[in-house]
């Protein structure tokens, strides 16, 4: 060695390899040696050089490694979710660097709801494999929800995505079941809903159909009723009251029924 060498100047630079470190550049020899000092970055094998004029250059190859653990990532899909499919939630454990922790076999990691919806849900918690935490999570109802990955003092990491409605399942009456008067109108509606009762709201082809399944009889008279009087008006025609049942039905999504009175209307009579 050159002890007496205190001024070349020699280069390290990465010359192959995945890996990455900073600090890389030029140091000046002092007693025949030049020192830099460089920080890893991201992990994998990396290769530098040492390099000074028409000196043979030298290599050194190491590997860097994941740093201690930092904060979590969630790197699952935040493209819409249909209502009854499952989606695998997955947090990776990572270093200052986004390194991935593929050595984390034990960091256990909790899963919550922390927006979209009236309240914060516990999803429950997974065990990290290989640095990846995954919870399986179904959808329910419709909406965009965000939820927070945690575990001890590393820093959270959040997902927000939205749940839409699933395949049609069944139809929902919705309108009123109270009285309804003779001869007046009443608007029936049914809505086309997946199976854990989401309103399909994209749905504008499906036809449904409207029937009567059944019609409570007038109660039987031993008598003709008494004349109108001016005190007394004429009611409405008896078979035009009673319960009545309405079956809404589309192809095979199961069907909704409704059941409400038809009352008479009582109609004043003309001296």
């Amino acid at each position: 060695m050159l002890t007496g060498d205190n001024s070349t100047s020699v280069t390290f630079s990465k010359s192959a390899g995945a890996g990455t470190v900073s600090g890389l550049g030029s140091a000046t020899a002092a007693n025949g040696v030049a020192t830099k000092t460089v920080t890893g970055v991201l992990t994998a094998s990396i290769t530098l050089t040492a390099h000074s004029g028409s000196l043979t250059d030298d290599t050194t190859t190491f590997v860097v490694a994941a740093g201690a653990a930092d904060h979590l990532t969630i790197t699952s899909a935040t493209t819409n979710f249909s209502s009854g499919a499952t989606r695998a939630i997955t947090a990776e454990i990572r270093d200052a660097n986004g390194n991935l922790l593929t050595g984390d076999n034990s960091t256990s990691v909790t899963f919550s709801k922390t927006a979209g919806g009236r309240h914060r849900q516990w999803l429950g918690a997974a065990t990290a494999v290989n640095g990846v935490a995954t919870k399986t999570v179904t959808g329910i109802l419709t909406g965009s929800i965000t939820l927070t990955a945690h575990t001890g003092t590393l820093t959270d990491d959040t997902t927000t995505f939205t749940v839409v409605a699933g395949a049609a399942d069944h139809l929902t009456i919705t309108s009123a079941a109270s009285n309804l008067s003779s001869s007046s109108t009443r608007d029936i509606t049914a809505e086309i809903r997946d199976a854990n009762d989401n309103l399909l709201t994209g749905d504008s082809s499906t036809s449904v159909t409207f029937r009567r399944r059944a019609v409570a009889a007038p109660s039987p008279v031993s008598a003709p009723p008494p004349p109108p009087t001016a005190s007394r008006p004429r009611p409405s025609p008896a078979s035009l009251a009673g319960s009545i049942t309405l079956t809404a039905h589309t192809g095979s999504l199961t069907d909704d029924t409704s059941s409400f009175t038809l009352v008479a209307r009582l109609q004043p009579t003309t001296s």
